[in-house]
């Protein structure tokens, strides 16, 4: 038997618990799919969001614990001159997630700046988003229930997106050479 794992740090997880037969491969993604260059025109329509638009991404979950410095950075960005529009692509997982996506919902009315946030439970092109995207953000305060290192993190940066993502394990791998 062996294990598997796709980080740096589960490998020194499991090596400190004693479990030696433990190999790391950091996920790939498909660069050739993965690429810039493709026509968002008509998800820019769904969406409302104009070509002047400035477009911040975050793909994750209600449960990473950054919720509040996400309502936090939406409601400082949202006072710019420079029209924003925030995309918060997050799976409803679990009750929590519903009522979280609702306080913050609730928030953003109070505030007056509901119409800068796009709201979506589910994704049907991954790619086109990441596209209309001018950087994608995945401040996690915890990676509890989450892949080592989410591809869709990987694959905007295949697509020529930065990312800012929080300095923890093993997010923090991303930025390696190596990987």
């Amino acid at each position: 038997d062996a294990v598997l794992v796709q980080s740096e740090y589960s490998l020194n997880l499991f090596k400190n618990k004693g479990i030696n037969n433990v190999s790391r491969i950091y996920p790939a993604i498909d660069t050739n799919y993965f690429k810039p260059g493709i026509d968002t025109r008509k998800l820019r329509e769904q969406l409302s969001i104009s070509s002047n638009h400035q477009v911040v991404l975050f793909c994750g979950n209600y449960y990473l614990g950054c919720n509040d410095d996400l309502v936090e950075a939406i409601q400082v960005l949202s006072k710019k001159e420079n029209p924003i529009k925030f995309i918060l692509a997050c799976r409803i997982g679990f009750p929590k997630d519903l009522l979280e996506k609702e306080r913050m919902k609730s928030v953003f009315r109070e505030e007056g700046i509901i119409e800068n946030v796009i709201f979506l439970d589910r994704v049907e092109n991954i790619k086109q988003l990441i596209e209309i995207s001018d950087i994608h953000i995945f401040p996690a305060r915890t990676m509890l229930y989450k892949s080592d290192i989410p591809l869709v993190l990987l694959e905007s940066l295949s697509m020529e997106t930065p990312i800012i993502i929080t300095d923890i394990s093993p997010l923090n791998e991303i930025m390696k050479e190596d990987v």
